[in-house]
């Protein structure tokens, strides 16, 4: 049903302060898509976290905010979004741009969500793996793009983030909204610097 050309399937990952991920599934007959929005009622227009439509295109999120997002959501009814963490985990997880920095915590995390919606138990830990590792920690981004979120800032030490340091949409958002998406996202976390190339998941040594 997610796929079913013609159709537009919409899901909202709601979490703190009123912000919330919208996942869109673009089902154009010849042009299928993927999109990953980000969104607050006081914000003059959505910003795209991530862009799928045969390759990546957008910031992403590292490990720490996006498992932060997954597993904080706000309490609210079905019609506010999903509220389950393993389905926010899973349906995120195209957003994860350093998978591989983080494999230690990232692949059991998986696993379990993937065990959580009930995949066959002798599927999970090469699922997750495979999930992991088929994230790459290079970026591409166009040093042209306007908004913070392209990637146009370097990457900080790992420990020095702070609000101040959070890709922040581009047009329409002030630096207070800025530093309130900082606080929901965690306040601190991996910065995003680009888009990830997925890579081939590498086959486990016997």
């Amino acid at each position: 049903m997610l796929y079913e050309e013609g159709s537009w399937p919409v899901l909202r990952v709601p979490f703190g302060d009123g912000h919330g991920v919208v996942v869109v599934f673009r089902n154009f007959a010849d042009d299928a898509g993927l999109d990953f929005l980000l969104t607050h009622p006081g914000w003059a227009r959505a910003e795209t976290l991530l862009s799928y439509d045969g390759e990546r295109r957008g910031p992403g999120l590292g490990w720490r905010r996006l498992l932060h997002v997954a597993e904080t959501g706000p309490d609210a009814g079905p019609d506010e979004g999903l509220s389950d963490p393993d389905v926010r985990l899973l349906l995120l997880l195209p957003l994860l741009d350093d998978g591989q920095r983080h494999a230690r915590q990232a692949v059991p995390r998986i696993a379990g969500a993937l065990r959580a919606v009930g995949a066959p138990e002798e599927t999970v830990a090469l699922a997750a793996r495979c999930l992991v590792h088929g994230t790459a920690d290079e970026v591409w981004h166009d040093p042209a793009w306007g908004s913070p979120l392209s990637g146009g800032a370097p990457r900080p030490p790992e420990g020095h983030e702070g609000p101040g340091d959070v890709p922040l949409p581009g047009l329409g958002v002030t630096p207070a909204q800025g530093e309130r998406l900082a606080r929901a996202l965690g306040g601190h976390g991996e910065p995003s610097t680009g888009v990830s190339s997925r890579a081939t998941c590498p086959i486990p040594s016997r």
